[in-house]
């Protein structure tokens, strides 16, 4: 038996969203999703600031911030008609 699938699936952090949003990419921070996702990325720390935090629990507070920050991708983004 053969199985004949196929998948089309839409994933904002695959395209390239993420990274056009933290470099201010106008036409992105100027959407309604894309404002609150540009003021979170600039709270979170920089990789290099936790790798060398001076103690385990800066690190870890680090660590967390940077971790929370993956919940960003669960952001929906759909494409307007100014988009």
């Amino acid at each position: 038996m053969s199985l004949d699938l196929i998948k089309v699936a839409d994933h904002a952090e695959n395209m390239g969203v993420f990274p056009k949003i933290a470099a201010g990419d106008p036409a992105l921070i100027k959407t309604d999703a894309g404002k609150p996702v540009l003021a979170s990325i600039k709270q979170l720390p920089l990789v290099e600031e936790a790798r060398v935090s001076p103690t385990e629990a800066k690190y870890q507070i680090a660590s967390d911030k940077l971790l929370g920050g993956k919940a960003l991708k669960s952001t929906r983004f759909s494409l307007s008609e100014d988009f």
